[in-house]
């Protein structure tokens, strides 16, 4: 079994500039997301039957077996236990965040 999203993830707007911010979430589950992500994140909130490149002959015949025995090839996958992840974006003017910081 693969985990997997969904959902593509949303990536929210920097003010009015027409840009979008580098981290994300996923609508699905709430789960973060990085746009920039160097190594692809194996994690989802869902399964799905995994299915294995068939590139090559060997491949297909142990993709055969495999699938002529699932019942000791593939085990069934662990409940995922996702809590409700609510966020809230508020607009921050940082030059009163920073002026309070400055002039304390």
């Amino acid at each position: 079994m693969c985990l997997y999203h969904p959902e593509k993830p949303e990536y929210f707007p920097i003010g009015n500039l027409g840009l979008e911010q580098p981290i994300g979430r996923y609508p699905c589950c709430g789960e973060r997301a990085f746009r920039f992500e160097l190594v692809k994140n194996p994690f989802g909130c869902k399964f799905r039957m995994h299915v294995p490149n068939k590139k090559n002959l060997f491949c297909q015949h142990i993709m055969n077996l495999m699938c002529s025995n699932m019942e000791m090839t593939v085990a069934n996958p662990p409940a995922l236990n996702h809590e409700k992840k609510i966020m809230k974006f508020i607009s921050l003017d940082t030059e009163e965040i920073f002026g309070k910081i400055i002039h304390q």
